[in-house]
């Protein structure tokens, strides 16, 4: 809306202005002490911080590449590709052991997604590139994102001040540049109006909330779980708006298949997840049960 409506053409810019925003208010809200007074945690590498922190830049820069290169239905499904990244990097790094019946969700999502990718004919390799480059470093970061948090004792608004702040200063400085690769135009060519303030100040705010509640979410829970339960379903919602609002193209019998296979993966892995959930609760009333990097979900 941003782009179309208030002709504000700089995303990456935007998005460097979101991720200050946040920085500040998180700041702010940690010296009134919303948070309580908690421990600071262990002192985080200067080293894993910076791999998280370019990491992050590339899955935001690439987000906004992919999708302009790609229509917003190829770049929804191109979104469900994450959710294997995030299994493949948990396994690497021995966070989860999977069940069968998981893996077979999971495989289902995945089929669900070559379903409606093998047959468009708006795909392009420039747009697959950039999509490919989204969908592997979004989905790094997300489970970094918990991985930091458990490692150093990180509570996750002691991790987002300290990454946004750092990142949004890179895109801030980074961000013209990227821009104008990616519309043509530079940010100072925008017309100052007061509706589009007025939206860049509500976008802010809300961009607050959704970073804190993510880094929230990611670590208390798995990033493949964020994935299925969060992004997939949201992922589903939109492409079935795309196909009812905007008659996009990906939509027919075969892009229904796709993602008919995809949501039916999605509701097998959330009836068994929470089928688990129960079990070990269950277990716990009785047993105390020491949950190791290795805990089966």
């Amino acid at each position: 809306m941003m782009m179309t409506k208030y002709l504000l053409m700089a995303p990456i810019t935007v998005s460097a202005i979101h991720l200050l925003t946040t920085a500040a208010c998180v700041a702010l809200l940690e010296a009134l002490g919303v948070f309580g007074s908690e421990e600071k945690g262990q002192s985080m590498p200067k080293k894993h911080l910076a791999v998280f922190v370019l990491i992050s830049c590339i899955s935001l820069a690439s987000a906004s590449y992919s999708l302009a290169w790609n229509t917003l239905g190829l770049y929804q499904m191109f979104k469900l590709g994450i959710l294997p990244v995030t299994f493949a990097m948990e396994l690497m790094l021995a966070l989860r052991r999977y069940h069968f019946v998981l893996v077979t969700a999971l495989a289902a999502v995945m089929v669900g997604l070559f379903i409606t990718l093998y047959r468009d004919s708006a795909l392009r390799l420039p747009g697959l590139l950039m999509a490919t480059l989204f969908v592997a470093s979004t989905g790094i970061q997300q489970v970094l994102c918990g991985r930091l948090q458990q490692m150093y004792s990180q509570k996750p608004h002691q991790l987002l001040l300290k990454t946004a702040s750092i990142l949004g200063s890179l895109l801030l400085l980074s961000g013209p540049f990227l821009d104008k690769g990616l519309t043509g135009a530079w940010i100072s060519s925008w017309e100052v109006n007061v509706p589009g303030l007025e939206m860049l100040l509500a976008s802010c705010g809300a961009a607050v909330v959704v970073n804190l509640t993510q880094y929230m979410i990611l670590g208390q829970f798995s990033a493949s779980s964020y994935q299925v339960f969060g992004t997939f379903f949201k992922s589903v919602i939109v492409l079935v708006g795309v196909a009812v609002l905007f008659n996009d193209r990906w939509v027919d019998s075969t892009g229904y298949l796709g993602c008919a296979t995809g949501l039916a993966g999605l509701l097998l892995y959330g009836a068994f997840a929470l089928k688990q959930t129960s079990h070990q609760a269950n277990q716990a009333t009785t047993v105390k049960i020491a949950f190791g990097p290795g805990t089966e979900a």
